[in-house]
């Protein structure tokens, strides 16, 4: 986390020239893609109980308004302008596409209230095709007091009622990594996605402006279904919000186990199938070579009875002929 002292007008000089030659890559360009939600907190913020175990604790619910063009979204805004808190909701198609808001359109939720250091977050939701090294979490935080006023302060101009500029107040902003089921026919049912939120609290009216881009589906839900209720602490949103996004690491670290085990299984079937293999090759190796043996065996038993058949051959004659021989001899002796 950087705690910011320096001036807004410093920090936007530093920021919005990358920002701004980025601004397609960013945001949409045409307002049929747009979808901006803006939901109104209205009541009294009430002291931390036990009902900080559920949102559901307020009679009065929070509702949300889609708009896609310029003129709906200011119209919304000022007719919200009595919530003690409002919630700009930036919606993305897909984890690798682009805000569905157009930059004239972010430029009037900006000027609600807004950190200059969220335009260096907003740079992580490009368009891509591709995976690319970014900045995996990002926090910043900062605060103006009328004691402590910077004076490089600019006037922050906005077409609804804002605090005025000496008021205390402060700034929070941090993008997170959250894993959600992308409920498509692929090998991977999970996708890693990005999600930023951004928090102006004024300590004087007690209320808080939120941008949230890309909210994690189950707060989505919660706001959908009107189940985010008045907030009773500066920080209850980001207690909601930081729980939806952690409430499917469970879920898929045993998926992700499932899947090292199946992985394991089939490496050591793989190597079964391996030796198998192996030995059906060296008995493969070892049948040629007795094949071969058998071949010189047969060559050898050849050539054996054909030395057979000469030998019986020569006997033969041998004995016809030796015993006339002796004879001639014995008479030749006499």
């Amino acid at each position: 986390m950087q705690d910011d002292h320096v001036g807004n007008a410093e920090l936007e000089s530093f920021f919005k020239p990358e920002f701004e030659a980025r601004v397609s890559d960013i945001f949409v360009t045409e307002t049929a893609s747009c979808k901006v939600g803006v939901v109104g907190l209205k009541g009294n913020p009430k002291q931390p109980s036990v009902e900080l175990q559920s949102p559901n604790h307020n009679s009065e619910k929070s509702y949300i308004t889609w708009v896609s063009t310029l003129a709906h979204l200011k119209f919304t805004l000022e007719s919200q302008a009595a919530a003690k808190s409002r919630m700009v909701i930036l919606h993305r198609k897909t984890s690798w596409s682009r805000v569905s808001i157009t930059y004239e359109m972010f430029q009037a939720v900006y000027a609600l209230g807004c950190t200059p250091h969220f335009l260096r977050i907003l740079l992580g939701f490009i368009d891509r095709a591709a995976t690319k090294d970014e900045d995996c979490i990002s926090c910043y935080s900062g605060f103006t007091s009328p004691t402590q006023k910077p004076t490089n302060q600019p006037e922050i101009q906005s077409s609804v009622s804002d605090d005025p500029v000496n008021a205390s107040t402060c700034f929070l902003c941090y993008n997170i990594r959250y894993m959600e089921q992308n409920h498509r026919n692929n090998s991977d049912p999970w996708s890693c996605r990005q999600s930023a939120i951004s928090q102006k609290y004024s300590f004087s009216k007690k209320a808080s402006t939120w941008i949230i881009v890309q909210a994690p589906m189950r707060y989505s839900r919660s706001v959908e279904n009107n189940s985010i209720d008045q907030e009773f602490h500066p920080m209850a949103q980001h207690i909601w919000y930081m729980t939806a996004g952690i409430s499917c690491w469970r879920e898929y670290l045993e998926y992700f186990a499932t899947e090292l085990r199946r992985l394991y299984s089939n490496i050591l079937m793989f190597r079964g199938q391996e030796a198998t293999l192996n030995n059906d090759m060296r008995l493969t190796q070892i049948a040629q070579s007795e094949s071969l043996e058998t071949s010189v065996m047969v060559a050898i038993a050849s050539k054996t009875y054909d030395d057979s058949r000469t030998m019986r051959t020569m006997m033969m004659v041998t004995l016809f002929y030796l015993p006339a021989n002796l004879v001639l001899y014995d008479s030749y002796l006499v």
